[in-house]
C-alpha cells in the first residue's frame, strides 16, 4: 500500500528545504520528511558508476576557501536563463521575461537572459526577431520589456550546444558570482517523448529544426562546456520544460551540476513563477542551491501546476547502485517480464502512454506486492536512496498524486529505444539489459 499523501498549505515565502508532496492546465511539452541541502561530498559509487571528474574541486570534496578581495567583489548569484522562444512558445517567452522584470537584478544577484524569438508567432514588444542578451532590470510595465539589450545577436540556433555555451561564457565573464545557475526554458520531451521518434530532449528551434538531444550527447556537451567556463559544477541546473525530471537526464547532469530542478509531468505554458521565486532570491541572496531549488519548486506549485522536484545530484552514485541491484534481481528470476511488467503498469505515469514511470511509486509497489523478498529488498533500497536524493518534491492534482520526484524509462508495450541502449547512462547499471530481457 502506498503511504497516504501529505497535503501542505503553501506559504508565500522562502523556506528551508523539506521533502514535500502537495496536491491540471495546456502544456509546455507535448502538442518522508527530509530537510537540508546537498552534502559536500559525493557518495562512493560501484564499479559501474559514472566517474567524477578528478580535476573538479567539488569532487570528491568541496572545501571552503578564505574569502579573497576578488570574491568580495563578486555577486552571490548569477542566474542565466535561456528563453528559447524561436517556436510556438514565443509569446510565453515574452511573458516570462516580463515576470522577471517585476523583480529585476540587484548588486548580489544578476538575472541574465538570452531571449531568442521567432519571426512569426507574435508581433508583441516591437515584433523584433533574432536573439538578445539582457541583464534583467526591474520595471512596472507588465506587457513591455524595458531592460536594455546588452547584445543584439541576430539569428541564432537555439537547438545546438554552442549557442548556450556562448551565452554562459558571456554571463560568467561579465557578471562573475560565487554561484551560477543555468535554466533551459522551452518544450521538453524527457529523454524520449515518443517511441521511435528522433525528438528526444529539450529546446527546439523551429527555424532550424534542431533541438538539444539527451541520449545523443548534446546536453552533456553543453554542460561540460559550462563546467569548463565556470571552473566547477553549476550550483543549480533547471529545466523549465515538460517531462525532464527523470533519472536519465539527472545522470547526464550529475558531473556538471550539484542541484537539479525539473518537472516529471507536463508543465503549463506559463512555466515557472519567476516573479515570486526571483523575489525570494533577491530578498535572500545568500541562500544555497538547495534552498533556491526548493523556492522555485514551491512557487511553481503555488500556480496550481502539476509537479516540480529538486534533486541533490551528488547522491546519484548510491541511487544508481540501488537501481543496478534491482535490475540484477529481476534478471535473476525465471521470467524477468513477469517479475516487473504488471507492477510497472500500475505505476504513476505522466503523459498518457509515455514510458517514463515514477521510480518511487514503482519501488513502493514492488516492496508491497512483488512476492519476492529479494526484489522487495532491492526496491526498498531504491526507496531509501531516492529519499536521500530528492531534496523537495511538490505536486498538485490527483493525476500526479503518486509522483515522488524522479521518473525512469520503463516501456512495457515495446522494447527499449535503440538510442537508450547507446546513451552514456547505459554502462552505469544493468537497467538497459533488464529492459531488453522484459521485451517479450
Amino acid at each position: 500500500m502506498r503511504p497516504s499523501t501529505l497535503i501542505l498549505t503553501l506559504l508565500a515565502c522562502a523556506c528551508t528545504p523539506t521533502k514535500a508532496v502537495v496536491q491540471s492546465p495546456s502544456t509546455k511539452g507535448s502538442v518522508a520528511e527530509n530537510g537540508g541541502g546537498p552534502e559536500d561530498s559525493d557518495n562512493e559509487g560501484g564499479e559501474n558508476q559514472q566517474p567524477d571528474d578528478p580535476d573538479d574541486p567539488d569532487d570528491p570534496e568541496e572545501e571552503e576557501e578564505e574569502e579573497s578581495e576578488e570574491s568580495r567583489d563578486r555577486a552571490d548569484w548569477t542566474v542565466m536563463v535561456y528563453l528559447n522562444g524561436d517556436n510556438d512558445l514565443e509569446e510565453n517567452a515574452l511573458i516570462d521575461m516580463n515576470e522577471m522584470e517585476e523583480v529585476g537584478s540587484s548588486d548580489q544577484v544578476h538575472l541574465l537572459v538570452q531571449l531568442d524569438r521567432s519571426h512569426r508567432h507574435t508581433s508583441a514588444d516591437g515584433n523584433w526577431s533574432g536573439a538578445r542578451r539582457y541583464r534583467v532590470e526591474k520595471d512596472i510595465f507588465p506587457y513591455a520589456i524595458t531592460s536594455p539589450p546588452l547584445e543584439e545577436l541576430g539569428s541564432v540556433d537555439s537547438g545546438i550546444p554552442e549557442t548556450y555555451t556562448e551565452f554562459i561564457q558571456w554571463g560568467v565573464e561579465n557578471f562573475p558570482a560565487d554561484r551560477y545557475a543555468l535554466v533551459i526554458w522551452d518544450h521538453g520531451w524527457g529523454w524520449d517523448m515518443v517511441p521511435g521518434s528522433p525528438r528526444k530532449g529539450v529546446s527546439e528551434d523551429q527555424e532550424t529544426g534542431n533541438w538539444l538531444s539527451v541520449a545523443g550527447g548534446d546536453l552533456e556537451e553543453l554542460l561540460a562546456g559550462a563546467k569548463e567556463i565556470t571552473g566547477s559544477k553549476l550550483a543549480l541546473l533547471g529545466m523549465d520544460a515538460c517531462l525532464m525530471a527523470n533519472w536519465e537526464v539527472a545522470t547526464v547532469a550529475k558531473n556538471y551540476a550539484k542541484v537539479y530542478v525539473g518537472s516529471q509531468a507536463t508543465e503549463s505554458v506559463d512555466g515557472w513563477a519567476y516573479h515570486t521565486a526571483y523575489a525570494d532570491l533577491i530578498n535572500d541572496p545568500e541562500m544555497d542551491a538547495a534552498e533556491l531549488g526548493t523556492v522555485i519548486a514551491q512557487r511553481f506549485i503555488e500556480t496550481f501546476d502539476a509537479t516540480q522536484s529538486v534533486l541533490d545530484l551528488r547522491e546519484l552514485h548510491s541511487l544508481n547502485n540501488a537501481i543496478d541491484n534491482l535490475a540484477l534481481e529481476i534478471l535473476d528470476t525465471e521470467n524477468p517480464r513477469d517479475a516487473i511488467v504488471d507492477f510497472a503498469r500500475e505505476t504513476q505515469t505522466f503523459d498518457g502512454d509515455f514510458p517514463d514511470r515514477d521510480l518511487g511509486d514503482l519501488s513502493l509497489i514492488l516492496m508491497e506486492d512483488s512476492g519476492s523478498s529479494r526484489i522487495a529488498d532491492a526496491a526498498a533500497q531504491i526507496w531509501d536512496e531516492l529519499n536521500t536524493a530528492v531534496i523537495a518534491n511538490y505536486t498538485y492534482g490527483g493525476w500526479v498524486r503518486n509522483a515522488t520526484g524522479l521518473s525512469i524509462y520503463l516501456p512495457t508495450r515495446h522494447g527499449p529505444d535503440h538510442s537508450y541502449m547507446d546513451a552514456s547512462w547505459a554502462p552505469l547499471t544493468h537497467w538497459d539489459e533488464m529492459l531488453e530481457a522484459i521485451e517479450h
